[in-house]
């Protein structure tokens, strides 16, 4: 008899991986609704997640909320800035900031926000470092997945998401029904800058925000954008809509944006490039040496090493392929460490081979900012570097390294500029640095792959020079004061000076002109122009000696009485350099009487920091201190000098004092963690 058929079991397991990942699902998404937002913002900027930690973002900030920000940035910005009297409009500030008070009643919650970011942008020549970024959590603005360039010919589509690739290349024609130029005019104000390229640039880039876009009515329903465009077959319309950074697409756009460009040599290509600095020989004897980041690479050669062996190089190539060009391409470079740029600049000076007009090239332009322009302005107060392309995005004298500050009821964050970099003589209010070859971008020749500048360099013809042998009168020679920190040497025909004998035609016969602080400043040689002026490699630099009694440098157009050097003086910074073992008084007396007549600006904050973590090293304790405080008398505003005298103060035994110190930096700059993390060590309390 067969046996009767077992009930067949059901298998469960299929139910319970399936339940149990719908309630994995579930999880997620309520994680994702509570925190994920907060989270998204902290990968990209990790240190506005510190400050943030523990506090409730108002959405939206109400009136009340924005008359109370501001009334705090009134007393806070003219404390924290490194120099807001000079460069801010203090009368103009205030009267902004009553008018947006009169009228925040009225603001809609992006206004009232887009009014932040108009206080901070409010400054004049060199503060675009103080600013509202916009991407950041208290704002939260929805994307259209688009990047724009304000070309010469126009404004245009040079990057898009998945589902709007289909515009890159287009011109537009009418943004939210708007001409482009008007468009951008409406955002200006609301972008900071070091001058009006600057500006005009970071107007461009609010484009890509809905909030923004919305606030100063070019969009339509829900943040719709409405662009009526040509892509080269007549106009017609595109409808883009905004999208959430939290969201897949914003996921999809920031992974798109992020992606290294290998090759990219245009400013108006937005992504990041595969190396900081790349050497490239586009054609036999012309070397670009492209510098995207002032900054080290993560492996491998070093920028100061990748210059030194570039010029080294140069200076063994065979007779039959010369070099023509050495062409520094600084163009998509928004900054970085300043320090590295000495390295270059120190490469390249004074070399026989690359340091020569017609040879030495730089190529500069909106985006060349903050670091950057640092090295920018070194290049051309120290050799005979020809620049092309268009102005620098920032000013030879700004304000920068800035510092993070959270405004207590919006809970936005801005940046507070904290040093001051000085690549002119002070007084000097140059926007930016001018090229000598102005050259513009159309939209045809970059997304053809041309680069017209690189042409123009190619095709240029130097200014010939007279021959040298004119003497400067006996008088003129000899050393000279600009200013308390500027010395000033003219060194007559043959006197080399600077160890260099790379003279205009590598003869060393020209006569020189140096600036020193203590330090190279500016090195070039001086041609005769007649009528007792001699003209120099850098443009619109004068040296006037028609009156007989004390030359004249023209420097940018302001004159500089030079004054004739005190038999024995020393700039504070050749002082400092040759302390050596002995006492600090001196050095320290030198500084107090230069800054009543001007601010030293942060190279000297960094020498001496430098040399006060020197004393310590030789356990001059009570010396490096005494430096230390020097440091926080002239810098107040900076963060390190308080850093550096809680290090000071903690060797020589006294943590008290030290933790207090520590305390001053951490609230100038509430994301520096060295001073947090020896508050701990310490067994402070951290704010």
């Amino acid at each position: 008899m067969p046996e009767p058929k077992k009930p067949r079991q059901r298998r469960r397991w299929p139910w319970i991986l399936l339940a149990a990942g719908l309630a994995l699902v579930a999880l997620v998404v309520a994680w994702w609704r509570l925190q994920g937002v907060e989270f998204l913002y902290g990968q990209i900027r990790q240190g506005d997640a510190r400050l943030l930690a523990g506090q409730e973002i108002p959405d939206p900030p109400s009136a009340e909320d924005l008359v109370a920000d501001l009334r705090f940035l009134a007393e806070e910005l003219p404390q924290r800035h490194v120099a807001f009297a000079e460069a801010f409009d203090e009368t103009a500030f205030e009267a902004l900031r009553a008018r947006i008070e009169a009228e925040a009643p009225e603001l809609s919650p992006t206004q009232r926000q887009m009014a932040l970011l108009e206080v901070f942008a409010s400054g004049g020549p060199g503060t675009g470092h103080t600013l509202v970024v916009p991407l950041q959590r208290a704002l939260d603005w929805r994307l259209y997945g688009l990047v724009f360039w304000e070309f010469d010919d126009g404004l245009h589509v040079v990057d898009a998401d998945a589902t709007s690739e289909d515009l890159v290349g287009a011109r537009v024609l009418e943004l939210g029904g708007v001409d482009p130029r008007q468009a951008l005019d409406r955002l200006t104000p609301y972008a900071a800058g070091d001058n009006r390229w600057n500006r005009r640039q970071r107007a461009t880039q609010l484009l890509s925000f809905a909030e923004p876009v919305d606030a100063v009515g070019l969009a339509g329903t829900e943040g719709q954008l409405t662009l009526t465009l040509d892509s080269g077959d007549g106009p017609y319309e595109a409808e883009v809509e905004p999208f959430a950074l939290a969201s897949l697409r914003g996921f999809a756009w920031g992974r798109r944006a992020q992606e290294p460009r290998p090759g990219a040599w245009s400013p108006a290509d937005p992504r990041p490039r595969q190396s900081p600095y790349r050497l490239e020989e586009p054609e036999a004897g012309v070397v670009v040496l492209r510098i995207d980041e002032v900054r080290n690479a993560g492996d491998g050669e070093g920028l100061g090493e990748l210059v030194e062996r570039a010029v080294r190089e140069a200076g063994r190539r065979p007779a039959d392929s010369p070099l023509r060009r050495f062409v520094i391409d600084l163009r998509s470079n928004g900054g970085g460490n300043n320090r590295l740029g000495r390295a270059v600049v120190d490469a390249i000076e004074g070399d026989p081979v690359v340091d020569r007009r017609g040879v030495l090239y730089v190529l500069v332009g909106r985006r060349t900012f903050s670091a950057a322009g640092n090295l920018a302005a070194a290049l051309e107060r120290r050799t005979r570097a020809t620049f092309a392309g268009e102005p620098t995005g920032s000013a030879p004298i700004h304000f920068g390294d800035n510092v993070s500050i959270l405004l207590p009821r919006s809970k936005v964050i801005g940046r507070l500029a904290t040093r001051l970099w000085r690549d002119d003589l002070p007084g000097v209010n140059r926007p930016a640095i001018e090229p000598d070859l102005p050259v513009g971008l159309t939209a045809t020749d970059h997304f053809a792959g041309r680069d017209p500048a690189l042409a123009a360099i190619l095709g240029h013809e130097p200014d010939v020079r007279p021959e040298a042998g004119d003497e400067l009168p006996p008088g003129a020679t000899g050393d000279w004061l600009a200013s308390p920190l500027h010395r000033v040497m003219v060194v007559p025909a043959g006197g080399g000076g600077d160890g260099s004998d790379a003279g205009d035609g590598g003869d060393g016969r020209a006569p020189r002109l140096l600036v020193s602080t203590g330090e190279p400043f500016a090195a070039t040689d001086l041609q005769p122009l007649g009528d007792g002026r001699w003209g120099t490699d850098i443009a619109d630099v004068v040296l006037d000696v028609s009156s007989g009694d004390r030359p004249v440098l023209r420097w940018k157009g302001t004159d500089f009485p030079l004054r004739p050097l005190p038999a024995g003086h020393r700039l504070p910074l050749e002082r400092l350099q040759d302390l050596g073992d002995g006492p600090v008084e001196p050095v320290i007396a030198a500084y107090r009487r230069a800054a009543r007549e001007l601010t030293p600006d942060s190279d000297h904050e960094l020498a001496i920091n430098a040399a006060g973590y020197d004393l310590l090293g030789q356990e001059r304790y009570d010396d490096a201190v005494a430096l230390f405080r020097l440091a926080t008398d002239l810098f107040p505003t900076s963060a390190n000098p308080w850093d550096s005298l809680g290090d000071g103060l903690r060797r020589r035994g006294e943590t008290e004092a030290a933790a207090e110190a520590y305390r001053r930096a951490l609230s100038i700059d509430p994301t520096f963690d060295h001073p947090r993390s020896q508050l701990e060590a310490l067994g402070e309390p951290t704010p």
